[in-house]
């Protein structure tokens, strides 16, 4: 197979758009310190879809109102900060994957494994100190981002998780061959160049290299991509040698894992309709 030009793929990522306009200000106000919920709402209701999404999760059986929400700053104030954060992130990333309707089987995959490793990562970063939940959720959701990229910059991206999928070797390494880097490179790449957060670019970057880094966000991704993958939710292979160290550094025991793998069909099939509008 021939490997692909890179610089092409760098100028085409030039076009794609950044996150939708009103939910990266929205995610902008609430990392300031100082943020009020009217802030959020007056930016929030210049967009009608979003208030609808919004009102239809705080009237979900996640959070079983027992009234009916129809205001947008109550159905804010139900969510809270974090789920909130989580949905914007959810929702605004959702777009990406269905941008090329030929791709849309293969994208589809990508997105529900998305939406797993978010969900497995914040249910394991209960069992983690000093890891935020509603950030190991975003994170969850931005990792493969990069996957998402190459599907959209290249024609033959398909070819490489077949190629994957066929000899058991690592997708990134077949990525780096090819196009001479990997999704999680041009990942943490197109989001430093969307300007999101350091900590967001920086951590999807180095998502894969748990073994690397004595970081508890690298490996809490590390490890629910494991558990993820594992499941059957995912074009990667399962790493062993990974999980056991992320386990490591998390301080997580099996005891954990096994309680956590447990709840976690129940939630995502939950959460999955919400986000997916199945």
């Amino acid at each position: 197979m021939m490997k692909f030009d890179s610089s092409v793929i760098l100028e085409k990522v030039k076009d794609i758009p950044p996150l939708p306009q009103i939910a990266s200000k929205i995610l902008a106000v609430m990392n300031s310190k100082d943020y009020s919920i009217s802030e959020v709402v007056y930016y929030a209701s210049k967009d009608v879809a979003l208030t609808a999404e919004i009102l239809k999760v705080a009237n979900s059986a996640i959070f079983s109102p027992r009234d009916e929400i129809k205001d947008l700053r109550h159905a804010i104030v139900i969510l809270g900060e974090k789920n909130l954060k989580s949905l914007l992130a959810a929702l605004s990333m959702k777009s990406y994957f269905y941008k090329n309707e030929p791709k849309k089987d293969l994208a589809n995959k990508i997105w529900e494994h998305s939406l797993s490793v978010a969900i497995m990562a914040r249910l394991l970063s209960q069992h983690v100190t000093d890891v935020d939940s509603s950030e190991a959720f975003l994170l969850g959701i931005l990792h493969d981002i990069g996957k998402v990229i190459l599907l959209l910059t290249t024609e033959f991206y398909e070819e490489i998780v077949t190629i994957a999928r066929k000899t058991n070797v690592n997708i990134c390494e077949i990525e780096s061959n090819l196009i001479g880097f990997n999704h999680a490179e041009i990942g943490g790449y197109v989001l430093k160049e969307w300007k999101l957060p350091r900590t967001y670019y920086e951590k999807v970057y180095y998502h894969h290299d748990v073994t690397e880094y004595n970081d508890k966000m690298i490996a809490l991704l590390g490890v629910s991509n494991y558990l993820v993958n594992t499941k059957g939710i995912g074009l990667n292979l399962s790493d062993e040698v990974v999980f056991e160290k992320g386990m490591s550094i998390l301080n997580l025991d099996n005891d954990t894992i096994n309680g956590v793998v447990e709840t976690f069909s129940e939630i995502y099939e939950m959460e999955r309709k919400i986000f997916t509008g199945d």
